[in-house]
């Protein structure tokens, strides 16, 4: 391993010392964009030279990063090329698993899916230029955001799209595993586990989800979808999974009751995704308690192996308590 001197910006973001100053200011202004804020607060960050030391394996460049972005989650780097518009990182043993879905399911032809590919070890992929924005209140009337979830949703809702009994369902997916130790959402899965026992031989539809379908991962440039990122939780699941994920915890934190929630993702569905609205209005309750099992098992299939469980139990309880 080599060392290389980054300059901190904040906890996410870290800057290369000594770039040349079209490409410093470069920086400022994906960084800037990134996160919605003044170029000028980034610069006077940067200028504040808060040295890390950063070790990086000897079949990477240090020349060919000019930023690092450190994940929230899963706390590892992402280093980022702007000249060539890549974001890439070390291979892990996980990431065979998501190339062989990749191929498996075609993403890389999907228009907002940011090509992904493996060289020399390292996962390279595009990088996304355009902003992610998280409204601070959203009504059906905000029609460019929702014509583009609704456009994503649309899109995956189609492939590989199956009809299957609820037992089958369960059972393939292993959405009865309970964590014995995990006494914080015992309640929940119980509650949300009976609901599903009870409606065990109807159907329901299954599709392609993104998996972490949320504001954070949907990038626009002027209005118009660009990418959609952070495909690795990608699977099939009940075709309502990624609706459910993009609109339920931004309402929770908000403190919004579950009928208020119910209300607005019934309605955004009857004017965007028409085509699924029978399916939704005759069951409802029974996608969002698959959904809750979904979102459970999701916690133990992390993409990381540094991703911490317990936290993402603790994350699953605030989610749904309220729903009980």
């Amino acid at each position: 391993m080599k060392k290389e001197i980054f300059f901190k910006i904040d906890n996410n973001f870290l800057i290369r010392k000594n770039l040349p100053n079209q490409l410093l200011n470069a920086t400022f202004k994906f960084i800037a964009n990134q996160k919605t804020i003044n170029k000028i607060t980034i610069k006077d960050n940067y200028e504040k030279k808060r040295v890390e030391i950063i070790k990086i394996l000897k079949n990477i460049s240090t020349t060919e990063i000019d930023i690092i972005l450190k994940t929230k989650f899963n706390h590892d780097y992402k280093f980022i090329n702007l000249k060539k518009k890549l974001i890439f990182n070390y291979h892990q043993k996980k990431i065979n698993f998501f190339l062989k879905k990749i191929n498996k399911y075609n993403l890389n032809k999907i228009n907002f899916f940011p090509k992904i590919w493996k060289k020399n070890n390292i996962i390279y992929q595009q990088l996304a230029f355009g902003v992610c924005y998280k409204p601070n209140n959203l009504s059906i009337s905000d029609t460019l955001l929702l014509q583009n979830i609704s456009r994503v949703i649309s899109f995956l809702s189609l492939k590989n799209k199956s009809e299957i009994i609820i037992k089958n369902y369960i059972n393939k997916s292993k959405l009865l595993i309970i964590n014995k130790n995990d006494i914080l959402n015992s309640k929940i899965i119980c509650t949300y586990l009976d609901k599903v026992k009870k409606n065990y031989e109807k159907k329901i539809m299954i599709a392609q989800t993104h998996g972490d379908f949320k504001f954070e991962h949907l990038f626009t440039i002027k209005g118009r979808l660009e990418y959609v990122i952070d495909w690795e939780n990608f699977n099939l699941r009940s075709i309502f999974f990624d609706l459910f994920n993009f609109f339920i915890p931004w309402f929770v934190k908000r403190s919004y009751n579950s009928s208020d929630i119910k209300n607005y993702i019934l309605k955004f569905v009857k004017n965007y995704l028409p085509q699924l609205y029978n399916e939704i209005i005759e069951k409802y309750d029974i996608y969002f308690s698959l959904f809750v099992l979904e979102r459970y098992v999701r916690v133990f299939n992390a993409r990381s192996n540094k991703f911490d469980i317990k936290k993402g139990l603790i994350r699953f309880n605030i989610l749904f308590k309220k729903f009980i």
